[in-house]
């Protein structure tokens, strides 16, 4: 009888000590802000615009971030549907070379702070390259707006904006 008391002390044991410990784990997953912010801009886009061909659907769930040594380092490569490339830009200039057509590139800018906001600026270009000369022709973008929240002690997306030309 002892015995199955012991056992039953120590699965209980066990079994708590294991909840809390699972309990007491933030996920890393997410909290980069300039994925955060990535991930809100692109599902929001596909969102917005994806029903309006077939083809912009394709390019907006095919993405092209041009890669940044600082702001693109290790951001994931799929966020739900949306896959993602980082180039720079001579792979941009070969992929141009390639299709013969302009290529829907966007660049992520560096965070800036508005009062107690974080914003995140992404801007949407259609690249070119001819006669060796790199080109953009801007198409719109998106700007996500980050607040601190002290209940969620992170910061959390409090506006996602999307602009054209």
């Amino acid at each position: 009888m002892a015995k199955q008391i012991s056992l039953f002390i120590l699965f209980f044991g066990l079994s708590a000590l294991n909840a809390f410990s699972q309990a007491q784990v933030k996920p890393t997953a997410g909290t980069n802000l300039y994925e955060r912010a990535l991930s809100a801009c692109v599902i929001e886009q596909l969102k917005q615009y994806g029903g309006q061909s077939s083809e912009t659907r394709l390019r907006l769930i095919n993405r092209i971030i041009e890669r940044d040594d600082i702001l693109t380092d290790k951001l994931p490569t799929q966020f739900g549907e949306i896959k993602v490339e980082y180039l720079d830009r001579q792979s941009i200039v070969e992929r141009y070379k390639k299709n013969r057509a302009e290529i829907p590139v966007t660049v992520m800018t560096p965070m800036k702070n508005e009062g107690k906001t974080l914003k995140i600026s992404f801007r949407d270009y259609y690249v070119s390259y001819k006669k060796r000369v790199f080109s953009y022709a801007l198409e719109g973008g998106c700007i996500v707006d980050f607040n601190f929240d002290s209940q969620l002690d992170d910061f959390a997306i409090t506006k996602t904006d999307l602009w054209g030309v």
